[in-house]
This record gives C-alpha cells, structure tokens and sequence, in this order.
C-alpha cells in the first residue's frame, strides 16, 4: 500500500516533511516544505490571500506533480480546508494513500 507519512522537519526553515513510499515506479523519498514560522491556509489565512498564493505559484516548475514540495505545499498547507487533517485526508484520497503522522505536528 501506498504510504505518506508526515512529520515536522529537521530541515533548517522548512516546517514539514513528507516521506513516500510503495508508489508505482518510485524509490522511496521524500520533500521538505513550507517555511518555517510562515502563515498559510491551514494558520487562517484568509481565501484573498490563499488566491494570491495561487497565483504567485501556479507557474512553478512542478506544480501538479504528486513529488515535489511545491505540490505538497499547494494541498496540505493551501488546500481546500483550513485544517491540516481535513487537507491530510483529501490528499490520502486524491493519491489512494494512507497517511501516517509521525510525533505531533
């Protein structure tokens, strides 16, 4: 089974880390995103400011691409919810995964 487990990040200015494992074709990795301290979505941004982000970012190299942190960043931190687990949920549904949350977020 596909799984994405989450955790804070060790990584210096990078608030979360994502592990993949057991997708087709993939070794295992994983990514190190959002920054560290910043206010997304999911920290009540308002829907003006989640607009902008958007468009800030919709340009980026990998946007739509379920491996990279721009993509993880666009679903977890800037998605529909403003509550990380409800965005946790929608993404283990969007890419038939199961999330595991490793310590507290």
């Amino acid at each position: 089974m596909k799984t994405i487990t989450i955790q804070k990040s060790k990584q210096q200015g990078k608030r979360y880390k994502i592990t993949m494992e057991n997708f087709p074709n993939m070794a295992s990795h994983s990514h190190n995103f959002g920054a560290k301290g910043g206010n997304t979505y999911i920290d009540e941004r308002t829907d003006k400011e989640k607009k902008a982000w958007y468009a800030r970012h919709k340009g980026d190299k990998n946007f739509n691409s379920m491996h990279s942190a721009i993509y993880m960043s666009k679903n977890i931190l800037w998605g529909d919810s403003t509550d990380l687990m409800t965005n946790l949920k929608s993404l283990a549904k969007n890419l038939n995964a199961k999330i595991i949350i490793k310590g507290k977020l």
